[in-house]
């Protein structure tokens, strides 16, 4: 069973990803502005001249968040992640979310570490990869905090 309420997942990863309408750059937040044509998406559904609304962008994260879900569900199996408490799985799907189901499978020995139920040495992994230290540090440090800690 997943403990984390699905509102709490959202506002976890809206804080993280921030929340726009229309397609923006997703390393400078700036919005994408084409030269010539317009950003289409679907059947001819211009995002310039009508954003996605409040009800697609939850259908698309809700989509989402299903998906990472079933991704951690695929690394550490049912048994395994059915037992982590709240926090420790909205870190791992918010993990996944960010990373997609091969980037955060790829951390083999933090993995493991969470398999085992060693949530500080899992920690510890996790903090010292690429992703904590180059991509995303701000945000490694507070989705890591999670692991370890039932009071964020």
């Amino acid at each position: 069973m997943i403990k984390v309420p699905y509102e709490k997942i959202k506002r976890w990863l809206i804080n993280e990803e921030g929340y726009k309408r229309l397609p923006y750059d997703d390393t400078t937040g700036h919005p994408i502005k084409l030269k010539t044509g317009k950003l289409t998406v679907g059947i001819g559904r211009n995002l310039e001249a009508k954003p996605l609304s409040e009800a697609v962008i939850d259908l698309m994260l809700q989509e989402d968040i299903q998906e990472a879900t079933q991704g951690c569900l695929k690394i550490y199996g049912a048994d395994v992640f059915e037992r982590l408490n709240e926090n420790q799985q909205l870190s791992l799907i918010s993990m996944c979310f960010q990373m997609g189901i091969m980037g955060l499978g790829g951390f083999k020995k933090a993995n493991a570490e969470v398999k085992l139920g060693n949530f500080e040495k899992a920690a510890e992994y996790f903090a010292q990869s690429k992703w904590a230290h180059q991509d995303s540090p701000a945000r490694a440090k507070r989705t890591i905090k999670l692991l370890t800690d039932d009071n964020v």
